[in-house]
């Protein structure tokens, strides 16, 4: 993924699946190189928001998907498919700091960001 709806028809017709006689699927096996997200994935998981998801991915920039992968691993703000959709959209919402080793660094940014801010 990402394909396209006539991609996707094609291999359905590929494994049987017409609509008529079969029109259930289900995933056996699944994996993303985007860090986290397999964790969401599951058996009955809607192709159509699957595919959504990886054209949304897709569209991301090195940096992005950086912050989006951060933003997974910390585990507060996904549950669902449509979290992950959601916040492909969203990642202006955070920011990724570098070159913080301790908490007066993160500290010392912030009054920064306040001196400016006044």
């Amino acid at each position: 993924m990402p394909k396209t709806p006539e991609q996707v028809k094609q291999c359905f017709q590929r494994i049987g699946i017409d609509s008529i006689n079969y029109d259930e699927y289900f995933l056996t096996d699944y994996e993303s190189t985007v860090y986290g997200v397999s964790n969401y994935i599951a058996e009955y998981s809607d192709l159509d928001k699957l595919n959504y998801l990886a054209c949304k991915l897709d569209e991301l920039s090195h940096d992005e998907m950086e912050i989006y992968e951060a933003v997974i691993d910390v585990g507060d703000y996904v549950n669902s498919i449509t979290d992950l959709i959601n916040l492909s959209d969203n990642l202006d919402c955070f920011q990724s700091l570098s070159n913080i080793s301790e908490e007066y660094d993160l500290g010392f940014i912030g009054l920064q960001k306040v001196a400016i801010i006044v």
